[in-house]
Protein backbone atom coordinates (compact mmCIF):
# COMPACT_ATOMS: atom_id res chain seq x y z
CA UNK A 1 0.00 0.00 0.00
CA UNK A 2 3.38 2.41 0.67
CA UNK A 3 4.14 1.59 -2.46
CA UNK A 4 1.13 2.24 -4.29
CA UNK A 5 0.49 5.36 -2.54
CA UNK A 6 4.31 6.63 -3.46
CA UNK A 7 3.75 5.76 -7.13
CA UNK A 8 0.55 7.70 -7.09
CA UNK A 9 1.77 10.54 -5.34
CA UNK A 10 2.80 12.70 -8.54
CA UNK A 11 -0.45 12.10 -9.71
CA UNK A 12 -2.52 13.47 -6.59
CA UNK A 13 -0.03 16.57 -6.63
CA UNK A 14 -0.61 17.48 -9.82
CA UNK A 15 -4.52 17.63 -9.27
CA UNK A 16 -5.16 14.28 -11.79
CA UNK A 17 -8.02 11.90 -11.47
CA UNK A 18 -5.83 8.54 -10.21
CA UNK A 19 -8.97 6.66 -11.66
CA UNK A 20 -6.24 5.04 -14.24
CA UNK A 21 -3.60 4.68 -11.43
CA UNK A 22 -5.82 2.76 -9.16
CA UNK A 23 -5.73 -0.27 -11.76
CA UNK A 24 -2.11 -0.62 -11.97
CA UNK A 25 -1.58 -1.55 -8.72
CA UNK A 26 -3.24 -5.13 -7.49
CA UNK A 27 -3.33 -3.40 -3.94
CA UNK A 28 -6.86 -2.56 -4.68
CA UNK A 29 -9.51 -4.76 -4.98
CA UNK A 30 -11.45 -4.44 -8.70
CA UNK A 31 -14.69 -3.98 -7.11
CA UNK A 32 -12.93 -0.79 -5.27
CA UNK A 33 -11.62 0.11 -8.42
CA UNK A 34 -14.61 0.07 -10.18
CA UNK A 35 -16.88 2.19 -7.56
CA UNK A 36 -14.21 5.02 -7.32
CA UNK A 37 -13.99 5.27 -11.14
CA UNK A 38 -17.47 5.49 -11.57
CA UNK A 39 -18.08 7.86 -9.19
CA UNK A 40 -15.02 9.97 -10.22
CA UNK A 41 -16.89 9.75 -13.36
CA UNK A 42 -20.59 10.75 -12.32
CA UNK A 43 -18.87 13.08 -9.93
CA UNK A 44 -20.46 11.54 -7.15
CA UNK A 45 -17.64 10.14 -5.76
CA UNK A 46 -18.09 10.71 -2.07
CA UNK A 47 -21.40 8.92 -2.69
CA UNK A 48 -19.62 5.57 -3.87
CA UNK A 49 -17.04 5.83 -1.64
CA UNK A 50 -19.54 5.20 1.06
CA UNK A 51 -21.57 2.86 -0.62
CA UNK A 52 -18.12 0.83 -1.16
CA UNK A 53 -17.83 1.26 2.94
CA UNK A 54 -21.24 -0.06 3.43
CA UNK A 55 -20.43 -2.99 1.11
CA UNK A 56 -17.49 -4.13 3.06
CA UNK A 57 -18.48 -3.54 5.97
CA UNK A 58 -21.78 -6.16 4.89
CA UNK A 59 -19.29 -8.56 3.94
CA UNK A 60 -16.96 -8.26 7.36
CA UNK A 61 -20.37 -8.38 9.38
CA UNK A 62 -21.14 -11.56 7.55
CA UNK A 63 -17.58 -13.01 8.17
CA UNK A 64 -17.76 -12.64 11.34
CA UNK A 65 -21.57 -13.36 12.52
CA UNK A 66 -19.93 -17.08 10.16
CA UNK A 67 -16.99 -17.08 12.55
CA UNK A 68 -19.14 -16.58 15.65
CA UNK A 69 -21.39 -19.45 14.41
CA UNK A 70 -18.80 -21.96 12.87
CA UNK A 71 -16.02 -22.09 15.67
CA UNK A 72 -18.00 -22.68 18.99
CA UNK A 73 -19.89 -25.19 17.13
CA UNK A 74 -16.45 -26.68 16.60
CA UNK A 75 -15.06 -26.58 19.67
CA UNK A 76 -17.70 -28.56 20.91
CA UNK A 77 -17.79 -30.92 18.45
CA UNK A 78 -13.46 -31.45 19.22
CA UNK A 79 -14.71 -31.57 23.04
CA UNK A 80 -17.17 -34.04 22.62
CA UNK A 81 -14.86 -35.95 20.61
CA UNK A 82 -12.16 -36.50 23.41
CA UNK A 83 -15.14 -36.96 25.69
CA UNK A 84 -16.31 -39.62 23.32
CA UNK A 85 -13.08 -41.31 23.42
CA UNK A 86 -11.95 -41.11 26.44
CA UNK A 87 -15.63 -42.89 27.32
CA UNK A 88 -14.59 -46.00 24.91
CA UNK A 89 -11.09 -46.08 26.35
CA UNK A 90 -11.65 -46.47 29.42
CA UNK A 91 -14.74 -49.11 28.76
CA UNK A 92 -12.66 -50.85 26.38
CA UNK A 93 -10.13 -51.54 29.26
CA UNK A 94 -13.19 -52.87 31.50
CA UNK A 95 -14.30 -54.80 28.56
CA UNK A 96 -10.82 -56.30 28.12
CA UNK A 97 -10.50 -57.62 31.38
CA UNK A 98 -14.06 -58.97 31.79
CA UNK A 99 -13.19 -60.89 28.48
CA UNK A 100 -10.10 -62.29 30.10
CA UNK A 101 -12.14 -62.92 33.32
CA UNK A 102 -14.47 -65.07 31.30
CA UNK A 103 -11.93 -67.44 29.90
Amino acid sequence: LSRAYQAMEPVFTAGEDPASQLKRHKVFPPDFVAFYTAGAQSGKLDQMLIKAGQQYQAQANQAMTFATIIYPTLLFACVAGFIIFSIFQVYGGYLDLLTELAQ
